[in-house]
């Protein structure tokens, strides 16, 4: 099926436990895995932060990953019911819907991941937490542009699964965090 364009209308990640990472430690944020919904307006998503230890964190650790039952005891039923759809029988760690258009014609999709993926990101500068409690803020830059396109460009069908491993990789390397104090969305750093 030749693709004239795709509408994303719902994504949703799991995201596993949440480390910051010193030279020799590390301190966990979020050990309980979560569901993260889009915000598809692009307006900015806030995740708390707070008691983590004092300390210059050099890299910020989390994983994308299938949903386990093991991860969902500990929670009560209401926390369990935003894995409803991650924990079928495959089990998933993304969730995309949307319309794929093709000949003017809309077809209703819906995208399932099982990608497991740990991901390192190297922060420069480190983030300081120390006594003064001054504001550190670290923002998780996600660009869904490139999600449903090949090598060359071309839109990928979503319901092909010969194009699941190309998609889940490109979601997986859309995922961008840095030290963003001033919350304009773009890395300190430069």
């Amino acid at each position: 099926m030749t693709i004239d364009s795709l509408r994303i209308t719902r994504a949703r990640f799991v995201l596993g436990e949440i480390k910051y990472k010193t030279k020799s430690e590390s301190s966990s944020f979020r050990k309980t895995p979560f569901v993260l919904e889009l915000n598809l307006s692009s307006a900015i998503q806030n995740i708390s932060l707070s008691d983590l230890p004092f300390g210059s964190y050099r890299e910020i650790e989390y994983d994308v990953h299938c949903i386990e039952m093991n991860d969902m005891i500990s929670l009560s039923s209401s926390e369990q019911m935003q894995f409803r759809d991650f924990a079928a029988a495959e089990r998933y760690s993304i969730i995309i819907s949307g319309k794929i258009y093709s000949g003017g014609q809309s077809i209703v999709f819906t995208f399932r991941s099982r990608v497991s993926s740990k991901h390192t990101i190297g922060l420069s500068p480190e983030i300081v937490i120390g006594e003064q409690l001054v504001p550190v803020n670290a923002t998780m830059f996600i660009n869904s542009g490139g999600w449903f396109r090949s090598v060359s460009g071309d839109l990928l069908d979503p319901s092909d699964r010969q194009n699941e491993n190309i998609i889940s990789d490109n979601v997986s390397a859309s995922i961008k965090v840095f030290k963003d104090n001033n919350k304009d969305g773009r890395n300190d750093a430069n």
